[in-house]
This record gives C-alpha cells, sequence and structure tokens, in this order.
C-alpha cells in the first residue's frame, strides 16, 4: 500500500527553495508518490474520475502549494 501521496500545485517548483529541496529529500523514497497538478494539468483540464482515485490509495495526503497564494496582499 502507498505510505504517501504528495500533490504537488505549484506552477514554477524550481523557483521555489522550499519545493526542490522537499522534492529532492521525498526523491527514492518508498511508499511515496509525488503527483504534479500542473505538470498534469496545464490547460486545467482535470480529469474528475482519475483525481478521486488516486487519493483512494495512500494512507497519507500531503498537498504541497505555495504559501503565499494565502499571505499574499497587495498594498
Amino acid at each position: 500500500m502507498l505510505c504517501a501521496l504528495v500533490i504537488r500545485a505549484h506552477p514554477s517548483p524550481r523557483r521555489s527553495l522550499v519545493v526542490c529541496s522537499l522534492l529532492l529529500q521525498l526523491k527514492g523514497l518508498p511508499r511515496i508518490t509525488v503527483r504534479s497538478i500542473c505538470h498534469r494539468y496545464p490547460d486545467f483540464a482535470i480529469d474528475m474520475a482519475a483525481e478521486p482515485a488516486a487519493l483512494a490509495e495512500p494512507e497519507r495526503v500531503v498537498w504541497l502549494a505555495p504559501v503565499c497564494w494565502y499571505a499574499y496582499r497587495r498594498r
């Protein structure tokens, strides 16, 4: 059984030191899968059957997205 599914929802992960570091640490770990939403659906046409199916298998789901999306305010 899959231990953890990491859903990466960062449009430019190479520009984020945190995302790059985390993905490097996760690379090659057994029973952990990284699923890139931005890479899978560049046109935002999300497969509404595949995504719930992917969430059914792992014990844990980790959402990896830019925090600035939630904290940024224009002045």
